[in-house]
Protein backbone atom coordinates (compact mmCIF):
# COMPACT_ATOMS: atom_id res chain seq x y z
CA UNK A 1 0.00 0.00 0.00
CA UNK A 2 1.22 3.50 -0.82
CA UNK A 3 0.85 6.32 1.68
CA UNK A 4 -2.70 7.06 0.49
CA UNK A 5 -3.82 4.45 -2.03
CA UNK A 6 -4.33 0.75 -1.18
CA UNK A 7 -2.59 -1.64 -3.56
CA UNK A 8 -4.67 -3.83 -5.86
CA UNK A 9 -4.29 -6.91 -3.60
CA UNK A 10 -5.30 -4.78 -0.62
CA UNK A 11 -8.34 -3.49 -2.49
CA UNK A 12 -9.38 -7.08 -3.26
CA UNK A 13 -8.93 -8.05 0.39
CA UNK A 14 -11.01 -5.07 1.57
CA UNK A 15 -13.82 -6.04 -0.76
CA UNK A 16 -13.82 -9.72 0.18
CA UNK A 17 -13.39 -9.27 3.93
CA UNK A 18 -15.24 -6.03 4.63
CA UNK A 19 -17.45 -4.82 1.78
CA UNK A 20 -19.09 -8.04 0.59
CA UNK A 21 -20.15 -9.23 4.07
CA UNK A 22 -21.44 -5.78 5.06
CA UNK A 23 -23.22 -4.82 1.83
CA UNK A 24 -24.49 -8.24 0.79
CA UNK A 25 -25.58 -9.96 4.03
CA UNK A 26 -28.73 -11.44 2.50
CA UNK A 27 -28.96 -14.80 0.78
CA UNK A 28 -29.15 -15.24 -3.01
CA UNK A 29 -32.68 -14.81 -4.33
CA UNK A 30 -34.66 -17.24 -6.45
CA UNK A 31 -35.76 -14.30 -8.60
CA UNK A 32 -33.18 -11.51 -8.05
CA UNK A 33 -33.78 -7.89 -9.03
CA UNK A 34 -31.55 -5.04 -10.12
CA UNK A 35 -32.95 -1.62 -9.22
CA UNK A 36 -31.21 1.46 -10.64
CA UNK A 37 -32.13 4.63 -8.72
CA UNK A 38 -31.24 7.84 -10.55
CA UNK A 39 -31.35 11.40 -9.27
CA UNK A 40 -29.18 14.51 -9.39
CA UNK A 41 -27.11 15.44 -6.34
CA UNK A 42 -29.45 16.84 -3.68
CA UNK A 43 -32.49 15.04 -5.08
CA UNK A 44 -32.97 12.90 -1.98
CA UNK A 45 -32.11 9.68 -3.78
CA UNK A 46 -30.19 8.12 -0.83
CA UNK A 47 -33.24 8.47 1.42
CA UNK A 48 -35.46 7.12 -1.34
CA UNK A 49 -33.13 4.11 -1.64
CA UNK A 50 -33.70 3.17 2.00
CA UNK A 51 -37.45 3.36 1.58
CA UNK A 52 -37.41 1.43 -1.69
CA UNK A 53 -35.45 -1.34 0.01
CA UNK A 54 -38.48 -2.07 2.20
CA UNK A 55 -40.30 -3.23 -0.95
CA UNK A 56 -37.90 -6.19 -1.08
CA UNK A 57 -38.34 -8.06 2.23
CA UNK A 58 -36.15 -10.90 0.97
CA UNK A 59 -33.24 -8.45 1.12
CA UNK A 60 -31.56 -6.11 -1.34
CA UNK A 61 -28.08 -4.57 -1.22
CA UNK A 62 -27.93 -0.77 -1.48
CA UNK A 63 -24.76 0.17 -3.36
CA UNK A 64 -23.51 3.69 -4.08
CA UNK A 65 -20.16 5.34 -4.69
CA UNK A 66 -20.55 7.34 -1.51
CA UNK A 67 -21.22 4.24 0.57
CA UNK A 68 -18.27 2.34 -0.85
CA UNK A 69 -15.92 5.28 -0.32
CA UNK A 70 -16.28 4.86 3.44
CA UNK A 71 -14.36 1.56 3.22
CA UNK A 72 -11.18 3.36 2.11
CA UNK A 73 -8.51 2.76 4.81
CA UNK A 74 -7.70 6.50 4.85
CA UNK A 75 -11.29 7.68 4.54
CA UNK A 76 -11.29 9.84 7.68
CA UNK A 77 -8.07 11.66 6.82
CA UNK A 78 -8.98 12.25 3.20
CA UNK A 79 -12.56 13.21 3.96
CA UNK A 80 -11.29 16.05 6.13
CA UNK A 81 -9.54 17.61 3.14
CA UNK A 82 -11.20 19.83 0.60
CA UNK A 83 -8.55 19.17 -2.02
CA UNK A 84 -9.51 17.72 -5.42
CA UNK A 85 -6.55 15.37 -4.94
CA UNK A 86 -8.24 13.86 -1.89
CA UNK A 87 -11.36 13.30 -3.94
CA UNK A 88 -9.33 11.47 -6.58
CA UNK A 89 -7.57 9.31 -4.01
CA UNK A 90 -10.92 8.24 -2.61
CA UNK A 91 -12.52 7.73 -6.01
CA UNK A 92 -9.94 5.43 -7.59
CA UNK A 93 -10.38 2.37 -5.34
CA UNK A 94 -14.10 3.10 -5.04
CA UNK A 95 -14.48 2.58 -8.78
CA UNK A 96 -12.91 -0.86 -8.44
CA UNK A 97 -15.16 -1.75 -5.53
CA UNK A 98 -18.19 -0.69 -7.56
CA UNK A 99 -17.15 -3.04 -10.37
CA UNK A 100 -16.61 -5.84 -7.85
CA UNK A 101 -20.03 -5.17 -6.27
CA UNK A 102 -21.78 -5.40 -9.61
CA UNK A 103 -19.97 -8.63 -10.43
CA UNK A 104 -20.64 -10.11 -7.00
CA UNK A 105 -24.37 -9.35 -7.14
CA UNK A 106 -24.75 -10.70 -10.68
CA UNK A 107 -22.74 -13.89 -10.24
CA UNK A 108 -24.23 -14.82 -6.85
CA UNK A 109 -27.83 -13.88 -7.66
CA UNK A 110 -28.20 -11.24 -4.95
CA UNK A 111 -30.70 -8.45 -5.47
CA UNK A 112 -29.07 -5.04 -5.68
CA UNK A 113 -30.18 -1.40 -5.62
CA UNK A 114 -27.66 0.79 -7.42
CA UNK A 115 -28.06 4.44 -6.38
CA UNK A 116 -26.34 7.40 -8.00
CA UNK A 117 -26.30 10.10 -10.64
CA UNK A 118 -25.77 8.47 -14.02
CA UNK A 119 -24.17 10.52 -16.77
CA UNK A 120 -25.65 8.73 -19.78
CA UNK A 121 -28.66 6.48 -20.42
CA UNK A 122 -26.34 3.97 -22.12
CA UNK A 123 -24.56 3.23 -18.82
CA UNK A 124 -27.84 2.37 -17.12
CA UNK A 125 -29.17 0.36 -20.04
CA UNK A 126 -25.93 -1.60 -20.36
CA UNK A 127 -26.00 -2.57 -16.67
CA UNK A 128 -29.65 -3.58 -16.88
CA UNK A 129 -29.00 -5.65 -20.01
CA UNK A 130 -26.10 -7.54 -18.41
CA UNK A 131 -28.14 -8.34 -15.30
CA UNK A 132 -31.19 -9.31 -17.37
CA UNK A 133 -29.05 -11.83 -19.24
CA UNK A 134 -28.17 -13.34 -15.84
CA UNK A 135 -31.83 -13.83 -14.96
CA UNK A 136 -32.48 -10.61 -13.02
CA UNK A 137 -35.66 -8.57 -13.17
CA UNK A 138 -34.72 -4.97 -13.93
CA UNK A 139 -36.24 -1.75 -12.63
CA UNK A 140 -35.31 1.91 -13.03
CA UNK A 141 -36.50 4.50 -10.50
CA UNK A 142 -36.01 8.21 -11.25
CA UNK A 143 -36.43 10.90 -8.58
CA UNK A 144 -38.23 14.01 -9.84
CA UNK A 145 -36.90 16.80 -7.62
CA UNK A 146 -37.16 20.48 -8.64
CA UNK A 147 -33.85 22.11 -9.48
CA UNK A 148 -34.19 24.78 -6.79
CA UNK A 149 -34.63 22.17 -4.06
CA UNK A 150 -31.79 19.87 -5.07
CA UNK A 151 -29.37 22.74 -5.75
CA UNK A 152 -29.92 24.15 -2.26
CA UNK A 153 -29.71 20.67 -0.73
CA UNK A 154 -26.33 20.17 -2.41
CA UNK A 155 -25.07 23.50 -1.08
CA UNK A 156 -26.38 22.81 2.42
CA UNK A 157 -24.78 19.37 2.50
CA UNK A 158 -21.42 20.83 1.59
CA UNK A 159 -21.66 23.53 4.27
CA UNK A 160 -22.58 20.90 6.85
CA UNK A 161 -19.51 18.92 5.83
CA UNK A 162 -17.33 22.00 6.29
CA UNK A 163 -18.90 22.73 9.66
CA UNK A 164 -18.29 19.14 10.76
CA UNK A 165 -14.68 19.23 9.60
CA UNK A 166 -15.22 17.05 6.55
CA UNK A 167 -14.07 17.95 3.04
CA UNK A 168 -15.09 16.92 -0.46
CA UNK A 169 -18.65 16.32 -1.62
CA UNK A 170 -18.85 19.74 -3.25
CA UNK A 171 -21.06 19.91 -6.33
CA UNK A 172 -20.78 22.93 -8.61
CA UNK A 173 -23.69 24.30 -10.61
CA UNK A 174 -22.55 22.72 -13.87
CA UNK A 175 -22.23 19.23 -12.40
CA UNK A 176 -25.58 19.52 -10.64
CA UNK A 177 -27.36 20.63 -13.79
CA UNK A 178 -25.71 17.91 -15.86
CA UNK A 179 -27.18 15.35 -13.46
CA UNK A 180 -30.55 17.11 -13.51
CA UNK A 181 -30.66 16.95 -17.31
CA UNK A 182 -29.43 13.34 -17.28
CA UNK A 183 -32.54 12.21 -15.42
CA UNK A 184 -34.62 13.56 -18.30
CA UNK A 185 -32.43 11.92 -20.90
CA UNK A 186 -32.71 8.52 -19.19
CA UNK A 187 -36.48 8.79 -18.80
CA UNK A 188 -36.94 9.85 -22.44
CA UNK A 189 -34.78 6.98 -23.65
CA UNK A 190 -36.76 4.43 -21.66
CA UNK A 191 -40.06 5.92 -22.81
CA UNK A 192 -39.20 5.67 -26.49
CA UNK A 193 -37.35 2.35 -26.25
CA UNK A 194 -38.52 0.46 -23.16
CA UNK A 195 -35.75 -1.96 -22.29
CA UNK A 196 -36.23 -2.60 -18.57
CA UNK A 197 -39.01 -4.52 -16.86
CA UNK A 198 -40.35 -1.70 -14.72
CA UNK A 199 -40.09 2.10 -14.58
CA UNK A 200 -41.01 4.29 -11.62
CA UNK A 201 -40.95 8.09 -11.26
CA UNK A 202 -40.95 9.30 -7.66
CA UNK A 203 -42.02 12.80 -6.66
CA UNK A 204 -42.21 14.70 -3.40
CA UNK A 205 -42.36 12.55 -0.25
CA UNK A 206 -42.01 9.45 -2.42
CA UNK A 207 -45.30 10.09 -4.20
CA UNK A 208 -45.45 7.81 -7.23
CA UNK A 209 -45.87 10.05 -10.28
CA UNK A 210 -45.54 7.21 -12.77
CA UNK A 211 -45.41 3.42 -12.50
CA UNK A 212 -45.52 0.88 -15.32
CA UNK A 213 -44.28 -2.55 -16.28
CA UNK A 214 -43.07 -3.30 -19.78
CA UNK A 215 -45.59 -5.08 -21.94
CA UNK A 216 -45.07 -3.43 -25.32
CA UNK A 217 -43.32 -0.51 -27.05
CA UNK A 218 -45.70 2.05 -25.53
CA UNK A 219 -45.64 0.77 -21.95
CA UNK A 220 -43.71 3.74 -20.59
CA UNK A 221 -45.55 6.46 -22.52
CA UNK A 222 -46.05 9.53 -20.35
CA UNK A 223 -43.02 8.92 -18.14
CA UNK A 224 -41.15 12.03 -19.31
CA UNK A 225 -44.22 14.18 -18.79
CA UNK A 226 -44.56 12.83 -15.25
CA UNK A 227 -40.88 13.57 -14.55
CA UNK A 228 -41.15 17.14 -15.85
CA UNK A 229 -44.29 17.69 -13.83
CA UNK A 230 -42.49 16.61 -10.68
CA UNK A 231 -39.43 18.71 -11.45
CA UNK A 232 -41.56 21.80 -12.14
CA UNK A 233 -43.83 21.64 -9.10
CA UNK A 234 -44.03 24.71 -6.90
CA UNK A 235 -43.19 24.57 -3.21
CA UNK A 236 -45.89 25.18 -0.65
CA UNK A 237 -45.74 28.46 1.29
CA UNK A 238 -44.21 26.84 4.42
CA UNK A 239 -41.70 24.91 2.29
CA UNK A 240 -40.77 28.10 0.42
CA UNK A 241 -40.18 29.89 3.69
CA UNK A 242 -37.95 27.06 4.91
CA UNK A 243 -36.09 27.12 1.57
CA UNK A 244 -35.41 30.86 1.89
CA UNK A 245 -34.41 30.45 5.53
CA UNK A 246 -31.97 27.69 4.63
CA UNK A 247 -30.49 29.78 1.81
CA UNK A 248 -29.95 32.67 4.21
CA UNK A 249 -28.29 30.36 6.76
CA UNK A 250 -26.06 28.74 4.13
CA UNK A 251 -25.02 32.14 2.80
CA UNK A 252 -24.33 33.57 6.26
CA UNK A 253 -22.21 30.57 7.16
CA UNK A 254 -20.24 30.72 3.90
CA UNK A 255 -19.51 34.41 4.37
CA UNK A 256 -18.58 33.88 8.03
CA UNK A 257 -15.78 31.57 6.89
CA UNK A 258 -14.21 34.39 4.91
CA UNK A 259 -14.21 35.16 1.22
CA UNK A 260 -15.98 32.26 -0.59
CA UNK A 261 -14.05 30.28 -3.15
CA UNK A 262 -15.11 30.82 -6.75
CA UNK A 263 -17.14 27.59 -7.10
CA UNK A 264 -18.93 28.16 -3.77
CA UNK A 265 -19.61 31.78 -4.64
CA UNK A 266 -20.97 30.82 -8.06
CA UNK A 267 -23.28 28.27 -6.43
CA UNK A 268 -24.60 30.85 -3.98
CA UNK A 269 -25.05 33.41 -6.75
CA UNK A 270 -27.09 30.92 -8.77
CA UNK A 271 -29.23 30.08 -5.74
CA UNK A 272 -30.00 33.75 -5.12
CA UNK A 273 -30.85 34.19 -8.78
CA UNK A 274 -33.24 31.22 -8.55
CA UNK A 275 -34.74 32.65 -5.36
CA UNK A 276 -35.51 35.98 -7.05
CA UNK A 277 -36.68 34.49 -10.35
CA UNK A 278 -38.59 31.39 -9.20
CA UNK A 279 -39.08 30.81 -5.49
CA UNK A 280 -40.15 34.25 -4.29
CA UNK A 281 -42.48 35.03 -7.26
CA UNK A 282 -44.34 31.74 -6.74
CA UNK A 283 -45.02 32.33 -3.06
CA UNK A 284 -48.71 33.05 -2.33
CA UNK A 285 -48.09 36.59 -1.16
CA UNK A 286 -49.69 39.81 -2.41
CA UNK A 287 -47.50 41.57 -4.94
CA UNK A 288 -47.28 44.66 -2.74
CA UNK A 289 -46.85 42.83 0.57
CA UNK A 290 -44.15 44.07 2.94
CA UNK A 291 -42.89 40.51 3.43
CA UNK A 292 -42.30 40.07 -0.29
CA UNK A 293 -40.62 43.47 -0.57
CA UNK A 294 -38.34 42.80 2.40
CA UNK A 295 -37.37 39.34 1.14
CA UNK A 296 -36.63 40.67 -2.33
CA UNK A 297 -34.49 43.48 -0.90
CA UNK A 298 -32.51 41.05 1.27
CA UNK A 299 -31.92 38.61 -1.58
CA UNK A 300 -30.88 41.41 -3.94
CA UNK A 301 -28.47 42.85 -1.37
CA UNK A 302 -26.89 39.42 -0.78
CA UNK A 303 -26.64 38.80 -4.51
CA UNK A 304 -24.82 42.09 -5.05
CA UNK A 305 -22.45 41.31 -2.18
CA UNK A 306 -21.70 37.82 -3.50
CA UNK A 307 -20.99 39.10 -7.01
CA UNK A 308 -18.63 41.64 -5.53
CA UNK A 309 -16.70 39.20 -3.35
CA UNK A 310 -16.48 36.00 -5.43
CA UNK A 311 -12.84 35.46 -6.48
CA UNK A 312 -11.79 34.59 -9.99
CA UNK A 313 -9.89 31.42 -9.04
CA UNK A 314 -10.25 28.88 -6.25
CA UNK A 315 -7.16 28.63 -4.00
CA UNK A 316 -5.43 25.26 -3.71
CA UNK A 317 -5.86 23.29 -0.50
CA UNK A 318 -3.33 20.84 0.91
CA UNK A 319 -4.60 17.26 0.53
CA UNK A 320 -3.63 16.28 4.06
CA UNK A 321 -4.66 19.46 5.84
CA UNK A 322 -7.56 18.87 8.23
CA UNK A 323 -10.44 21.31 8.18
CA UNK A 324 -11.17 22.86 11.57
CA UNK A 325 -14.77 23.99 11.71
CA UNK A 326 -17.07 25.16 14.49
CA UNK A 327 -19.51 22.69 15.99
CA UNK A 328 -23.13 22.90 15.03
CA UNK A 329 -26.30 20.99 14.19
CA UNK A 330 -26.01 17.85 12.13
CA UNK A 331 -28.98 18.53 9.89
CA UNK A 332 -29.66 21.59 7.75
CA UNK A 333 -27.56 24.70 8.35
CA UNK A 334 -30.67 26.59 9.47
CA UNK A 335 -31.92 23.81 11.80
Amino acid sequence: MTDWTPSEPEQVRIFEERIAPAVFPHAPADSPTLVVLDGQVGSGAPAAASRLATEYPEGIAIVSNEGLTAFHPHFLELSRSRSPEATRLLAEPTAGWMTSSLRHARTTGRSMLLEGTFQTPSAVLAACDVFAQSGFATRVVVVATPRAESLLAAASRYMLDVRAGRGGRFTNVESHDFGFDATGALTATLETSPSVDRLTILGNYDAVLFEAERTDASSFAGATQALRRGQARSMSAPRSMRWLSELRAVTDFALSMGRPSSPVGELLIELHTVALAEVLPRMPLPTDSQARTAAEATLTRQLVELRRTVPVERPAVDVAAPVVAPSGPDRGISR
